[in-house]
């Protein structure tokens, strides 16, 4: 790709755009697991009630992300960067290998993608937030 369209790429598409799907959906089904889990909070055990707590942290996180990434905030993908490397901290907590290693590699492809993505480069450009 010339350097000429690498300049012209910007907005949410592509792989941003996906990105952004995918965590939507992903937020969304984790809050209706969430709901589900904090019914039963009375009745499991301390681990599993710390990582209730983990998985709400991490939605935040992600729902922070999504609105910096919607808003084409600077800060975006810094955010978007620590929710994927987050949510891999649950499972690596409860040892499950299969999802940890799935997740740290989605989370090391995310990251190389939001550090090196001219899109990205070229999207996130907005100062956001309060000022003091």
């Amino acid at each position: 790709m010339s350097d000429k369209n690498k300049k012209n790429i910007k907005g949410l598409g592509g792989w941003l755009l996906f990105f952004t799907i995918f965590y939507a959906i992903g937020f969304l089904i984790s809050i209706y697991l969430i709901y589900r889990l904090l019914f039963s909070f009375n009745s499991i055990d301390t681990f599993s009630k710390i990582l209730a707590i983990l998985y709400i942290l991490g939605e935040f996180l992600i729902l922070n992300s999504l609105i910096l990434i919607i808003q084409e905030a600077k800060i975006a993908p810094k955010w978007a960067i620590i929710a994927v490397w987050f949510y891999a901290i649950p499972s690596i907590l409860r040892r499950d290998i299969e999802v940890s290693i799935y997740l740290i590699v989605l989370a090391i492809i995310w990251t190389l993608y939001f550090k090196k993505a001219p899109r990205v480069k070229n999207t996130f450009k907005k100062d956001v937030g309060f000022k003091i």
